[in-house]
């Protein structure tokens, strides 16, 4: 009797965990008669921004228990893939998808897939509490087709201690960086780690050598197709990249490897420093992270002014769900509540603001300073020019930095990308 009893209890103690489980992802009142329901779709990059948006959405919930939310994820870059080869249109499964600014932000408006959002930021007074920039970066004709989230630096990471038992300084010049790639060759390692198998961490380089190369305006002209990638500029561009690869800067296994899977080399000592966005830092043990420094990405020209890529991340609204006023609420409170500054600081990105807001990490802290004293910015390379040019310049990229191709090759057939992509003629600038 005894173990028919025990028996019993058990079965009704799984029972009801098994409920529990059944209702993680349902509402938590299920017997509410909701008045609305929209749908959210999410494509977080790592633990961080998932666990950042999931806070976000949790206190939308607790604010508008009326309003039934359901969640969407998807992986982030299949997600973006499926986008770009028109395989997932924003009219099928969401009313609110988290997005990016630039030309993928414009893409989507051109195309008529995402919802106006002007009348709903004039009536709610937005363009007091966005920076210009902020508000610059959603705008397309004088219309605004999204709602800025955050922003955040690249730059490079690097390790103190790696440097410390190397008796090296940190890198402010391009002479600093061979320098330091060499020290750390002539030991077995090297000072960058970077994952070639995600193409968008390679194009960090050509974004970086090309601003403090070339400038801010030639880099635009350039993901305008208005620039040739045959010119003498570019051709410096891939000088320096060639001077690095040369100097043993990047991991050897590279190309066996994704961003993330580079990511742990560094943690192990066969290397120091990585150029990425600080929202890899979410995916940094503690410990690594105490001893971590973020520098600026070094000077090559010292008559080019600091120009910097600071991608701004979006929240869009599908064209069918335009004026839904249960989607105007969850943007409102989104704008106008502190917990987007809450979600960013999980996250580890700079909330678009223009009032003040304290900063809770020394790399956010670091990262507002470098963008404040930027003297332009622009959105990062897959941001700033069409998919069409973006996915195979970015391919050429990665076969350049595996040494698959020499300067000419890879020059040659960028060039000959953007007059396809772009329907132009030969461009001729000096």
């Amino acid at each position: 009797m005894t173990h028919n009893c025990c028996v019993s209890k058990l079965f009704w103690l799984c029972t009801l965990f098994l409920l529990s489980l059944a209702c993680t992802d349902a509402d938590p009142l299920p017997n509410i008669a909701f008045s609305h329901h929209i749908t959210i779709v999410m494509m977080p990059i790592n633990r961080g921004q998932r666990e950042a948006y999931d806070k976000m959405i949790s206190a939308f919930k607790v604010q508008a228990p009326d309003i039934k939310v359901s969640v969407k994820v998807y992986e982030h870059e299949q997600f973006k893939a499926l986008v770009e080869r028109g395989e997932y249109r924003f009219s099928e499964s969401g009313d609110v998808y988290f997005w990016f600014g630039g030309i993928r932000l414009n893409s989507l408006a051109m195309k008529g897939d995402i919802a106006d959002l002007t009348e709903l930021w004039h009536e709610r007074g937005w363009s007091e509490r966005f920076t210009a920039a902020a508000e610059g970066a959603v705008t397309a004709n004088n219309m605004k087709f999204a709602v800025p989230i955050n922003y955040y630096q690249w730059g490079v990471y690097y390790r103190q201690s790696a440097f410390d038992a190397r008796n090296l300084a940190s890198i402010e010049t391009w002479e600093d960086l061979l320098n330091a790639c060499e020290a750390f060759s002539g030991q077995g390692r090297a000072l960058f780690t970077v994952g070639t198998r995600s193409p968008w961490s390679v194009a960090g380089w050509f974004d970086y050598l090309n601003l403090r190369i070339n400038g801010l305006a030639f880099h635009q002209d350039l993901m305008r197709g208005d620039a040739s990638y045959d010119s003498p500029r570019v051709h410096s561009v891939f000088v320096h990249w060639k001077e690095a690869l040369d100097a043993g800067c990047f991991i050897d296994s590279r190309h066996e490897m994704s961003w993330k899977d580079a990511l742990p080399l560094m943690y192990h000592d066969r290397a120091a420093a990585v150029l990425m966005g600080n929202f890899f830092v979410s995916d940094v043990p503690l410990k690594i992270q105490d001893d971590l420094l973020f520098v600026p990405f070094p000077v090559i020209n010292p008559k080019v002014p600091s120009y910097e890529d600071a991608p701004v991340d979006v929240l869009v609204v599908s064209k069918q769900s335009e004026g839904d006023p249960a989607v105007s609420q969850f943007l409102s409170f989104i704008v106008e509540s502190d917990v987007l500054i809450e979600m960013n600081q999980t996250s580890k990105k700079l909330s678009p603001f223009r009032q003040p807001y304290e900063l809770d990490n020394k790399f956010m802290k670091a990262g507002d300073q470098l963008l404040k004293n930027a003297k332009g910015v622009a959105q990062f390379f897959d941001r700033d020019t069409p998919p069409e040019m973006a996915k195979p310049a970015m391919d050429l990229m990665v076969m350049f930095m595996n040494e698959e191709l020499t300067i000419d090759e890879v020059i040659y057939s960028l060039e000959q990308y953007r007059m396809k992509v772009f329907d132009k003629s030969p461009v001729f600038l000096p």
